[in-house]
């Protein structure tokens, strides 16, 4: 019997011991997590220990609700920077934009119009490989456009924006224009 050569080794012996004493410990535990079950001579009293009180339900608090607000706008303009150069400006509007419906709107000529106080229709610049941008909860995201606003032969300067998002118009005023 070739195996009881692992007996000669002085290892195996204290591991063996190592987990007799683990399994002791384990098996011989005095804390139970099952109720102890108490036996008692016949005819002798055993004390019983004290229901406890039932919890108490507390009413609840009377929670005043709030007025119901007015859903906050689809489009906010967050910040306008103008860029000049030669024959217009360059108009970038920062908006923080969310969708009313949840569906995704990319954001181009057709979803955002956007026009001058005189009723003109400003096109948006072209910026090659630059995706257009995407809102795509109902939670508001911030997406920033650029448009061209080209100078007016007749030397009138557009003052203010007229964006037309989802059927709201709101207004963005160009800053230098005094």
């Amino acid at each position: 019997m070739p195996f009881l050569v692992l007996f000669k080794r002085i290892e195996i012996w204290l591991l063996l011991g190592v987990v007799i004493a683990i399994l002791v410990f384990a098996f011989s535990s005095e804390e139970s997590s099952v109720e102890e079950i108490v036996q008692t001579e016949p005819g002798a009293e055993t004390e019983v220990a004290p229901e406890p009180a039932p919890l108490q339900v507390l009413p609840e608090p009377v929670v005043e609700e709030p007025a119901i607000e007015e859903a906050p706008p689809a489009l906010i303009v967050e910040d306008i920077r103008t860029e000049p150069t030669d024959g217009g400006k360059i108009i970038a509007l920062t908006l923080r934009a969310r969708s009313l419906d949840g569906e995704k709107i990319v954001i181009n000529d057709r979803s955002l119009q956007v026009s001058t106080d005189t009723g003109a229709t400003v096109p948006r610049f072209f910026a090659p490989f630059q995706n257009e941008p995407v809102i795509t909860s109902e939670e508001p995201t911030e997406v920033e456009v650029r448009y061209w606003l080209a100078t007016d032969p007749s030397d009138t300067v557009a003052k203010t924006l007229w964006l037309d998002f989802q059927g709201e118009k709101t207004e963005a005023k160009i800053p230098g224009n005094g």
